[in-house]
């Protein structure tokens, strides 16, 4: 430690142990400590002496230092002896189980064995006969490279949850999890990305039978529109709001170069402005940004060096997003606002986009991702004709509106308001478009990803709004 200096890295040579696991034996009372570099080591938990140590006999500990060699327990013949091991635990039978990652040492000399592949196992401890014997393994064979980060626990006795992460070396590939009952039968399996380690890679088993979970209504967790967007006032515009009493984190992209369309934007840039007007931050190249920490921590970060991206902290009211191309380029270009803090209490009730609305991949196109286990009513509006009355020359003069579900299906449609077989309901909530062709969708909608698109009915173009409300139920 002292020569270490401060280094406690994973890479760093003074990492000599490597301590990744602890567990206690019952039975007789004994520490169990694993050392991914050596060994798997028995402390008395009384008198603090080291029982026994478990480990590859051909590493540094066993060939170099005879008082380690004297500790060691044989292994039975047919049997894997534990090479670069992780998550020890005691089954319910008080056998010794954990992951054999086969790994050997990173900083000891000798290294002692490599194994091309790592097993779940479980091991006898006859220690009157200084003998280890395994008893179970998984999968038995050879076919899963996990070289560090890995998991087995027990649930009910012979019933087991595995973890393992880095299928494919360092770096790429990804975690799964899964379980198993007592007669080997895959209960469940969940695949996710994962790199180098870096998400979960340790999972214990519990149970919720009896949990009361608190109940949330469906919130918006992430709003985007994706449009053709012009030069000047045919800029990509969209509107938020936020509601309640907090701060509310957001991230905000504005995309181009990344989108797999042809005609994409080559250099958005994104302007923020208050309910006052007030342009508040902007930015063009996102590596450019205050928070881009932030942007970064939360897996955000644009693919594309010439996009657009801000992480604001906004209180309470109303925003107005634009996005424009650098020079005053045109193209088609994204705007997403993501709720980084869905624990806060102030929520996104709302957006709203403004832009031209072409022909094929120039169509406005919404989407939102609602979280939260308690149903919640959204209503989406397709504006044209009335945005005549605040100034706009070129309207969409009859605008269709269709949501669709994260399969593509369309979930509903609608080209005149008027028409909706609710109608009553859209009216009673005072937000019914002002001019009979618009269009307006009202529907509960549960946890989920949907898309809005928004077209000017018979291919005719103009410029369009597209609106989601969260409402009550």
């Amino acid at each position: 430690i002292r020569r270490a200096k401060g280094d406690y890295k994973f890479t760093a040579v003074e990492d000599w142990f490597h301590n990744n696991a602890s567990t206690y034996r019952r039975a007789d009372d004994t520490l169990l400590v694993s050392s991914r570099e050596n060994f798997v080591v028995a402390v008395d938990y009384d008198t603090k002496q080291v029982k026994w140590i478990l480990g590859d006999k051909t590493k540094r500990w066993y060939v170099e230092f005879a008082s380690l060699r004297a500790l060691a327990l044989d292994v039975a013949r047919g049997s894997h002896v534990p090479i670069g091991q992780h998550a020890l635990s005691i089954a319910k039978d008080s056998n010794l189980l954990l992951f054999d990652n086969g790994t050997n040492s990173q900083h000891q000399s000798p290294a002692g064995f490599l194994r091309p592949f790592a097993e779940a196992r479980k091991f006898s401890l006859n220690l009157a006969a200084n003998l280890v014997t395994e008893l179970w393994s998984y999968p038995g064979d050879m076919s899963v490279f996990t070289p560090f980060c890995s998991s087995i626990y027990e649930d009910a006795p012979l019933s087991y949850m595995l973890d393992y992460a880095v299928l494919g070396g360092i770096p790429g590939g990804n975690g799964v999890i899964f379980a198993l009952t007592s007669t080997g039968e895959k209960v469940f399996e969940y695949s996710y990305p994962t790199f180098q380690c870096d998400d979960a890679y340790r999972s214990l088993p519990i149970h919720l039978e009896e949990t009361a979970f608190p109940t949330s209504n469906v919130h918006l967790a992430n709003i985007s529109s994706r449009a053709f967007v012009g030069a000047d006032d045919n800029a990509s515009i969209a509107g938020l709001i936020i509601t309640g009493t907090a701060p509310k984190s957001l991230v905000i992209r504005g995309l181009g170069p990344s989108l797999p369309v042809d005609g994409h934007l080559m250099d958005p840039t994104l302007e923020l402005y208050n309910s006052a007007g007030e342009l508040i931050r902007t930015n063009d190249n996102y590596n450019d940004t205050p928070g881009l920490a932030v942007i970064q921590r939360e897996g955000l970060a644009p693919s594309d060096a010439s996009e657009a991206a801000m992480a604001p902290v906004l209180a309470p009211g109303a925003y107005t997003v634009i996005l424009r191309g650098a020079g005053n380029t045109t193209g088609v270009g994204l705007i997403e606002v993501y709720d980084i803090d869905l624990r806060n209490s102030s929520k996104l009730a709302n957006l709203s986009t403004r832009a031209l609305v072409g022909k094929g991949d120039q169509v406005l196109i919404g989407g939102v991702i609602l979280r939260g286990n308690q149903i919640n009513r959204i209503l989406f509006r397709g504006i044209g004709p009335s945005l005549q009355t605040n100034g706009v020359a070129n309207p969409l003069r009859d605008p269709v509106l269709e949501v669709r579900d994260q399969n593509g299906v369309v979930v509903k449609s609608n080209d005149d308001w008027q028409n909706a077989n609710n109608v009553g309901e859209i009216e009673a909530t005072g937000l019914q478009p002002a001019n009979d062709q618009e269009s307006a969708i009202l529907m509960p909608l549960v946890t989920g990803e949907y898309t809005t698109i928004l077209r000017g009915k018979g291919g005719t173009t103009g410029i369009g709004l597209v609106e989601m409300y969260q409402l009550g139920l």
